[in-house]
């Protein structure tokens, strides 16, 4: 081959100038390659330069290797809401029938389903959710499987997993079992005191978790408070029962909202 000919090449995945971005087929062993225009070039996470094509081709070539899991919370009027609050209704205002149009007018509170508490909804000065850095919300996460735990989450049970500075740390719990219309369980699992506390010693960057509150019986509101002081964006409302992995890449996108505390959000993970 001539210099450059081939700048990405391994045992199953080759890129080629000439002959373009190939893939080795499990079934027969033959290569496929995709015809490639030498377009603009990008830094692709490999930390070679390559061309946007070949990104698009490298990405659709690992689609029948991804699964996208949505881990947000259906909102429906007979959802469940924290502490049975009931205030979510959706009133159909137009109708296709009589108005050549569907609409529909939304009301309900802003810790409804899957949602974002921004440090602004118990810290004074706090960030508000249009504040939040959206990539403080994207990236690799680690699901951390509580299943066995019966009351709370505390220091103890985290310290035998392997947590990082910046991670996203998912608590998938026994809670993940109730269904999404469920009257309210107030006696949920969640993160107690010495749980965030040493989720905040990590320095990681988001933790969520498969119940609409992340604490409780907390008078002081310790949980919220100690993760928000660190800027740790706390994600309450998530559905984990499908979620299996315990590694992901994770995407939240909350509404954009200006000077609110809370705000749903829509929330996927994608299995590798």
């Amino acid at each position: 081959m001539k210099p450059f000919d081939t700048i990405f090449s391994n045992k199953k995945i080759t890129y080629s100038l000439r002959q373009g971005f190939g893939a080795r087929s499990r079934a027969n062993g033959t290569r496929k390659h995709f015809p490639l225009h030498r377009s603009s070039r990008v830094i692709f996470p490999l930390g070679k330069i390559v061309s946007r094509d070949f990104k698009y081709f490298f990405l659709q070539s690992r689609k029948k290797l991804m699964k996208i899991i949505d881990i947000s919370w259906p909102i429906t009027e007979n959802m469940t809401e924290y502490k049975d609050r009931k205030t979510v209704q959706l009133k159909k205002i137009k109708d296709v029938d009589t108005d050549n149009m569907f609409e529909t007018m939304i009301t309900m509170h802003s810790h409804t389903g899957t949602h974002i508490d921004s440090p602004a909804h118990f810290l004074k000065n706090g960030k508000t959710v249009d504040q939040v850095k959206l990539k403080k919300l994207i990236g690799p996460c680690k699901v951390l499987h509580l299943t066995n735990v019966t009351e709370k989450i505390t220091a103890q049970d985290l310290e035998k997993f392997d947590i990082d500075v910046n991670d996203v740390i998912l608590l998938k719990t026994k809670n993940s079992d109730l269904e999404p219309t469920a009257p309210f369980n107030a006696n949920f699992v969640y993160l107690d005191k010495t749980g965030a506390e040493y989720l905040a010693s990590k320095n990681i960057k988001c933790v969520g978790i498969d119940y609409l509150g992340i604490e409780r019986n907390q008078p002081e509101h310790e949980t919220h408070k100690t993760l928000l002081a660190k800027e740790i964006f706390i994600l309450e409302g998530l559905r984990l029962k499908n979620v299996t992995v315990t590694t992901g890449i994770f995407y939240c996108f909350p509404l954009y909202i200006k000077n609110i505390d809370s705000c749903p959000s829509r929330v996927i993970l994608i299995e590798e």
